[in-house]
């Protein structure tokens, strides 16, 4: 207004904080100043010695100041991480960006991924290439997910809201494997394992995965499951060089009316995580169901045929078991938005389509188990 004002800003003791005359602009009074919680007084009167009068409008502003940002938001002030690390963070506005540095010392697999449930979209500086290797959805649920062959240097990661209202915790998690020579990799994972996903109920099946065999050049690793049939595993770099899928191994088990097909990473040396595909048929040419988090643990080093660990099942129950997993996987697809992408496309072009191809390809090759 236009009346000449002189403010005070006091406690609830009566003690005045500050006083201003001008600093409002033309002849009114401004303060700003940090408080804590509590109870706070302003008193108002005339300028030049209280002689002045006349209206005035009053208002008061309040802001919260923003809490200290958990990462950098710039890759000079990014957060160093260790290879096979978790991390919390968290995005705490729409523009924020947090930047993670990870140092490589040898040539592997580097896998960068979010998990929890906020929807995360996610960046891999390459400096081999000078270039950013972005992923959305790659991971479970909302989350993203890259794998790339790196070699040594220092790679950086930047996590962000995949949009404005995107806003939350994540965990991010950096793992990274060594790459082998040949097949010396497939051979970490020979033994016995337990694979067990979820649609609607939980199945857990059996894999013994035997020795690393070589069909047309390509090293892979034959087993059996729990009915005696033969299985086949491998690295996909491997099976498909070059090809964008975001695991370092799969592995396949056709069924008697449905198949199995696995994508998963090494998470330990005797645990596994990735994702489990139901296809429509037994002979794994039918259609590919939406994916299922899926996690195994190895439960003996034994490769041999007289393991106590896995327990011959009869036709009646496997075919049993396959039924009911087929179920529900329809039954889950016809739950879902019709506005969300499926995973049903098995054009020439898909690159699941593709390694299940290769792989029911060389089953047929291995020696009997």
């Amino acid at each position: 207004g236009t009346t000449d004002t002189f403010g005070y800003l006091g406690d609830a003791t009566g003690r005045w904080l500050s006083r201003n005359d001008d600093t409002g602009g033309d002849v009114n009074f401004r303060i700003e100043r940090q408080v804590t919680a509590g109870t706070y007084y302003v008193a108002i009167v005339g300028g030049a010695g209280r002689t002045q009068t006349g209206a005035y409008t009053f208002g008061t502003v309040f802001t919260v100041p923003s809490a200290p940002d958990d990462h950098g938001d710039t890759w000079e002030r990014a957060t160093g991480v260790g290879l096979n690390s978790t991390t919390a963070g968290s995005i705490e506005r729409a523009d924020d960006v947090d930047y993670f540095r990870i140092l490589v010392t040898e040539a592997g697999t580097l896998t960068v991924e979010t998990s929890g449930t906020t929807d995360t979209y996610g960046s891999l500086w390459v400096p081999t290439d000078e270039t950013w290797v972005q992923n959305d959805n790659a991971g479970v649920g909302t989350n993203f997910r890259i794998v790339e062959q790196v070699t040594a240097g220092r790679y950086f990661v930047a996590v962000r809201g995949y949009h404005e209202e995107a806003l939350g915790p994540y965990t991010l998690r950096v793992r990274f494997t060594s790459t082998p020579s040949g097949g010396s990799g497939l051979r970490s994972l020979l033994g016995t394992w337990r694979f067990t996903y979820r649609i609607i109920s939980t199945f857990t099946y059996a894999y013994r995965l035997s020795r690393v065999v070589t069909t047309t050049g390509t090293p892979l690793i034959s087993g059996t499951d729990e009915y005696g049939d033969r299985i086949i595993a491998g690295r996909i770099q491997d099976i498909r060089p070059g090809t964008d899928l975001p695991y370092e191994y799969a592995l396949l088990d056709d069924g008697v009316i449905i198949c199995r097909f696995y994508l998963f990473d090494k998470t330990g040396n005797d645990s596994v995580s990735g994702v489990q595909y139901t296809i429509s048929n037994g002979d794994c040419s039918g259609s590919f169901f939406d994916p299922n988090p899926m996690t195994g643990r190895r439960v003996s080093l034994s490769t041999s045929s007289d393991s106590a660990v896995l327990q011959p099942q009869t036709a009646a129950v496997s075919r049993q078991s396959e039924e009911l997993q087929r179920s529900e996987a329809v039954r889950l697809l016809e739950r879902k938005s019709a506005s969300r992408p499926s995973q049903l496309d098995r054009g020439s072009d898909n690159p699941l389509a593709d390694i299940v191809r290769a792989l029911s390809s060389r089953l047929e090759t291995l020696p009997e188990p």
